[in-house]
């Protein structure tokens, strides 16, 4: 069923206006339905699609894992020890016990790592066989909990390539990106068409936007490496679907989504066989790898949001899950990286999806595209496809609620009371160690005095690219005098209260003198990464 032209325009109306007030230079996107691109913008620019990468990586380790990519010795299973194909591992011990499948599953215990790891692409084998050396802290027991980590994906990067003998991207190339024909997709954007490249840009302190340049490949690689477009996205999005569609079997027409136009009739799935596999038990060896993608193996969260649905968000492999008490299954992911905001969803029982591409740090992708794709499956559902079975609609009983630090749930719906997240936690967390109390006191001596002089010691390497110094000098500055009185002068933490959201992971409050009967602070939320250095320093206004 398609959607309602007057829905349609709308969505499309409102993704160009968030893009707009977002700071957008240059959006793309699409809008799937039936296997068809029935509205699009900018299709074919290129952008880096970061972490939707993983949904990439994650199909390879499955094949790899199943017998559809070969491999060079003993088959590789999901629950071997990562130590057992890289032995640089077993020097600091502290990957003991870590297997394949939950570094798939973000069940390391490792800590959300995205502002480090998201520099690191090109690191070299070199330094990588180093990192694997060194110890690595974690928040819970592996296998627990879930918690976001890249460093786990460019583990499984190094698996790959332990168990086929042949390089990831390459191994990625050969087994999805060119039976797919997805032809404007690769990690290397030298071998891309240039013109079709995006700049992607952040904001400054002064709101100026500066350009971001591309990384090229390396270790890290498997989190998030790969650029692409929407109408190539799209067509991934399409094949996904098409793998969980129950009318369909290996070797019958079922396939990617194409490009309005390109095929005939309202469904466009005439492309042909399923793209993935040589004969018919690979076909279906790949289908049901991708389906597998698609079903939550880690809780994440439970989310209220503003429709008064309760949304179940989970952790597949390399894709996040949901499940709507009123509209059902949905899949997808996010992707950020310096200079690009993205995101990937579908609804797979109405043949829905939306792609978003942005060019501008911290655009909010996910929320937007969520929102999208929730209104154009309310229209279907609205308009009664009898062939999709919805969930009972109902309002869902209220219970006390805590806002989820980060949760993937969120965004989820955007008015006032919206996307309350019941964060799930793993078994039992770990505390943070000494060294991390006292990164805290370093920490907060440093923004109360706007001297970093100290920061070489106790920050990551991405700290000084993500903002420069003198910007964050100048903010720390900005925020002092915003403060005033002792609290922004204090040396130390004093009578200050440290909350610590798990063990690589700190916040706090400083306040000052009140002016015009208003008390004036600061918050502060630092981040480790799982080396045990400063990988975020957050302040804001209070």
């Amino acid at each position: 069923m398609s959607f309602a032209p007057s829905v349609l325009t709308q969505v499309c109306e409102e993704l160009e206006a968030e893009a707009s007030a977002g700071g957008v230079t240059q959006l793309a996107y699409g809008i799937v339905s039936g296997g068809q691109l029935v509205a699009q913008r900018d299709p074919h620019a290129i952008f880096r699609i970061a972490s939707m990468t993983k949904s990439f990586a994650a199909a390879t380790v499955l094949g790899v894992c199943r017998g559809v990519i070969p491999v060079t010795g003993a088959a590789p299973s999901l629950d071997d020890e990562l130590v057992d194909w890289l032995p640089d591992l077993r020097e600091s011990e502290w990957a003991a016990g870590m297997t394949v499948r939950d570094a798939l599953t973000m069940s390391t215990g490792l800590p959300n790592d995205d502002p480090w790891a998201d520099r690191l692409e090109s690191l070299s084998d070199a330094g990588m066989r180093d990192l694997m050396r060194r110890p690595a802290g974690t928040n819970f027991v592996t296998g627990t909990g879930y918690e976001y980590a890249n460093y786990g994906y460019a583990l499984l990067g190094a698996f790959v390539e332990a168990s086929t003998g042949r390089e990831f991207t390459e191994v990625v190339a050969t087994h999805l990106l060119t039976p797919l024909g997805l032809e404007s997709t690769g990690f290397d954007v030298r071998e891309l068409d240039q013109d079709r490249l995006a700049t992607g840009y952040r904001k400054n302190l002064a709101g100026e936007l500066e350009p971001q340049p591309f990384t090229l490949p390396g270790a890290f690689s498997a989190i998030g490496g790969l650029a692409s477009s929407v109408s190539d996205v799209a067509r991934w999005v399409g094949v996904l679907m098409t793998a969980v569609d129950g009318t369909a079997v290996a070797g019958e027409a079922a396939g990617p989504v194409a490009t309005a136009g390109e095929v005939g009739g309202e469904g466009g799935n005439d492309l042909g066989e399923f793209p993935l596999g040589a004969n018919p038990r690979e076909q279906r060896t790949w289908r049901r790898i991708l389906a597998d993608l698609q079903q939550a193996q880690r809780l994440i969260s439970v989310t209220r949001n503003d429709r008064d649905a309760v949304v179940t968000a989970g952790y597949g492999y390399g894709l996040r899950c949901y499940f709507d008490t009123q509209l059902g299954h949905s899949a997808g992911h996010s992707g950020g990286y310096p200079g690009f905001s993205l995101h990937m969803r579908w609804h797979a029982a109405s043949g829905s999806g939306v792609v978003l591409l942005a060019n501008v740090t911290g655009f909010p992708a996910e929320a937007v595209a969520t929102n999208a794709l929730d209104a154009l499956v309310l229209d279907v559902r609205g308009r009664g496809d009898g062939s999709v079975a919805w969930p009972k609609v109902e309002a869902v009983e209220a219970t006390p609620a805590r806002k989820g630090a980060g949760a993937s749930g969120a965004g989820v719906g955007t008015g006032d009371g919206a996307a309350v997240v019941y964060a799930v936690d793993p078994v039992c967390s770990f505390a943070p160690s000494h060294e991390a109390r006292e990164l805290v006191s370093q920490a907060e001596r440093m923004i109360a005095t706007c001297d970093d002089s100290g920061a070489d010691q106790v920050f990551s390497d991405n700290m000084d690219m993500d903002v420069p110094r003198a910007e964050r000098l100048t903010h720390w500055a900005e925020v002092r005098e915003y403060v005033g009185g002792d609290g922004s002068v204090a040396a130390g933490l004093e009578g200050v209260e440290v909350t610590w959201i798990n063990a690589h992971e700190a916040t706090w409050k400083v306040w000052g003198e009140e002016r015009d009967g208003q008390q004036r602070g600061r918050e502060v939320t630092m981040k480790l990464n799982a080396a045990g250095l400063i990988q975020k320093l957050k302040v804001k206004k209070l």
